[in-house]
């Protein structure tokens, strides 16, 4: 089977011309913060009907979802318990050498992770030249949703400081294996239906070199990636960020949490990139 024939569509194997669904970000650069539409949305669509074809060994059940450069099924495949969400480039064997780096990247990020509140890496393969990467299927919602989905109307604030802690001790297993998630919103922090929280889409993630690892920081190519209302102000500037860039976003979400609002919106971004001090201070003075 040639690559061309992995994904041809009418043959029986997966469909790529489905129209794309506005606001997906997995992990794809040109975010504008708009979280009308997430990922968490095509999740519900799937449906456990007919197959819709095969991608090497893995059976094709839906598409959950795709960015600019990557797309996940859900599919499963014998030998792995239960379905998987399997992710490969959008472009296949007609990816560009750097959208193939990304997505050794994220491959390489996520594999050196092992924590029970980071979505696991359970195979990494290839398929006529394609790499796919085999995580597991989480079924959940964005931290955000589950935390108005209590009997009473929202959860406690207890309720809520628990969970947080877990988000927090993945994301500090992270930071000390030198992984920057860089994309942290509540889309990509999914809790399931025994409140636990799985923080997924590790497709911005960078990776400190043994350098930059001393003083955590490393410098970016002045390209913003990420989603504006969440982002550290050093991250939309598209300049040096750390894992304090994480720890910003940590505290933007633990606020949206505990009062239903964002600090400061997505007007942030537009601030920061002019340069307007003045106009920020008197936002965060509000």
């Amino acid at each position: 089977m040639s690559s061309r024939d992995a994904i041809e569509p009418g043959s029986g194997n997966v469909d790529d011309t489905a129209p794309v669904p506005p606001g997906f970000g997995f992990g794809d650069t040109g975010d504008t913060g708009d979280t009308g539409d997430t990922w968490i949305d095509r999740i519900r669509e799937v449906e456990s009907g007919k197959p819709l074809g095969r991608i090497g060994d893995y059976e094709i059940l839906a598409e959950a979802g795709r960015g600019a450069q990557g797309v996940v099924y859900r599919a499963r495949r014998s030998g792995l318990a239960g379905d998987v969400a399997l992710k490969r480039l959008v472009a296949g064997s007609f990816a560009t050498p750097a959208m193939r780096h990304r997505f050794d990247r994220e491959i390489h990020a996520a594999s050196t992770l092992n924590h029970p509140n980071i979505v696991r890496i359970l195979a990494i393969d290839e398929v006529d030249g394609q790499q796919l990467l085999a995580m597991e299927w989480v079924d959940g919602v964005p931290i955000t949703e589950w935390s108005a989905a209590s009997g009473s109307g929202h959860r406690s604030l207890n309720e809520l400081l628990n969970v947080f802690l877990e988000v927090c001790g993945a994301v500090h297993h992270a930071h000390q294996r030198g992984v920057i998630h860089r994309d942290l919103k509540p889309a990509n922090i999914l809790v399931d239906s025994h409140d636990r929280p799985h923080v997924v889409d590790f497709g911005l993630a960078k990776i400190l070199d043994a350098a930059a690892s001393s003083d955590q920081t490393l410098t970016e190519t002045g390209q913003f990636v990420g989603t504006p209302a969440y982002a550290a102000p050093e991250q939309i500037r598209g300049g040096a960020i750390g894992v304090a860039a994480d720890v910003y976003s940590l505290g933007v979400m633990l606020y949206e949490l505990a009062s239903g609002q964002l600090p400061f919106g997505i007007h942030i971004a537009r601030l920061v990139t002019t340069d307007n001090t003045k106009s920020i201070k008197m936002l965060l003075l509000k």
